[in-house]
């Protein structure tokens, strides 16, 4: 139904995106704005992985990070949170200093803060 929806949109000259959101209501399609960027240092690696958490916020499908079903956020989130052998956070949390659990709630409180002074102050 949603690629329907896409292509006629597409064939009516309309974005195709924004009809199969105005009309489904409850599935989010998003747009097509991938780009290639190179994530130089460790402050772009931080800023990717809080933007995919945090979209889903912005974006208003859930409330907090962890509630996404699709996010791994929640191991993040949860000290005693196990995840699947392919969920690999380690290489985030080698970026703070700590044990692990103080690691992830860095990570958090990198998430909650938007401004350069805070980051600073999390390493």
């Amino acid at each position: 139904m949603i690629n329907f929806l896409a292509n006629t949109g597409k064939n009516w000259g309309i974005n195709g995106t924004f009809l199969c959101n105005q009309l489904t209501r409850h599935v989010h399609v998003y747009e097509k704005r991938l780009y290639e960027k190179m994530i130089e240092d460790k402050e772009g690696m931080l800023e990717v992985s809080r933007y995919i958490h945090l979209n889903p916020v912005e974006v208003k499908m859930v409330k907090k990070p962890e509630y996404s079903p699709w996010s791994s956020y929640y191991l993040f989130k949860n000290p005693q949170a196990v995840g699947l052998s392919y969920m690999k956070i380690d290489s985030i949390l080698d970026y703070f200093n700590g044990t692990i659990e103080e690691k992830k709630e860095k990570y958090c409180q990198y998430n909650r803060c938007y401004s350069s002074p805070c980051f600073a102050v999390l390493f």
